[in-house]
């Protein structure tokens, strides 16, 4: 069960029980616990520490120095290895050729920094925000001292938990859908951890490094590196995928403009051949 179905149970149970005391009772019942907050005075936890770290304003755009250069290729483990094959013959006979976000589908890391959309970090007490233009997909790095959970919730940009190491940020982060892929047909398994180590590498340059370890799937862990250019003047637009989004993928990965028919249509029958009197004559023959 994850922390925040628990925390729902037990709430639930205590407004039942409180429900069914008396009005004296009920003015007596202590409130339900709630969970202590987190505290840290690590650096990035403060107002004041916050003035003192990197500054990381304006909005990134993947580029310079590599840019969103091809990484080198993930050792995969045999069943894996495997399941990649399987994906490039389907890609031979025109399949998995579009990903799911061409239905509109979210990006997961370490994808979703890579975009060729900007990103932009926001520094606030306790946490940094990753805000991602495209699809409005929002990160939380936690820097308040918390443990990675041990059943997180699920979802397409993972938890992630954070701290400065001088210059760095190092984030670490876990619990993908099981939908999400590390890299073009190649997924994970639940014990997938992603690492990026975010730093500054001029005064109008960013770098992070991604290292990716599952040990399902990788045969030992997988390091990439992304550049990024800083656009001080720019800032993030409104992107709303859903509309007008003619150029989708069907279920089988391959592209279609999305008309008034399916992407597939089903073959129509054909019609049984007119009858001819003996006194027709076949065009075109």
């Amino acid at each position: 069960m994850t922390e925040r179905l628990r925390l729902s149970v037990l709430l639930s149970a205590a407004v039942l029980a409180t429900a069914a005391l008396s009005p004296a009772a009920q003015a007596a019942a202590p409130a339900a616990p709630m969970p202590a907050p987190y505290k840290s005075d690590a650096p990035g936890n403060s107002w004041e520490s916050i003035a003192k770290l990197p500054d990381w304003g304006g909005v990134w755009m993947p580029g310079g120095g590599g840019g969103r250069a091809r990484p080198e290729e993930a050792v995969l483990t045999p069943p894996y290895a495997a399941k990649l094959e399987a994906f490039k013959a389907a890609q031979a006979k025109g399949e998995n050729t579009q990903t799911a976000a061409a239905n509109c589908v979210q990006v997961s890391p370490p994808g979703s920094m890579r975009l060729p959309y900007p990103i932009e970090f926001l520094f606030t007490p306790g946490k940094v925000t990753v805000a991602i233009e495209t699809d409005h997909m929002m990160r939380r790095f936690f820097l308040d001292g918390r443990p990675l959970p041990e059943d997180p919730d699920l979802t397409f940009q993972g938890y992630s938990v954070a701290h400065w190491e001088g210059d760095t940020l190092v984030a670490t982060t876990i619990g993908l859908v099981k939908e999400a892929t590390i890299a073009q047909g190649i997924g994970h398994s639940d014990k997938l951890k992603i690492e990026e180590r975010i730093r500054l590498a001029g005064p109008e340059n960013l770098q992070i490094q991604t290292i990716i370890t599952d040990p399902e799937v990788l045969a030992k862990p997988w390091t990439q590196t992304t550049n990024y250019v800083r656009h001080r003047e720019w800032d993030l637009k409104e992107y709303e995928c859903h509309e007008n989004n003619h150029d989708g993928a069907d279920e089988f990965g391959r592209p279609f403009m999305k008309l008034d028919e399916p992407a597939t249509p089903a073959p129509k029958a054909k019609a049984a051949p007119a009858k001819r009197s003996s006194t027709s004559k076949a065009k075109g023959k």
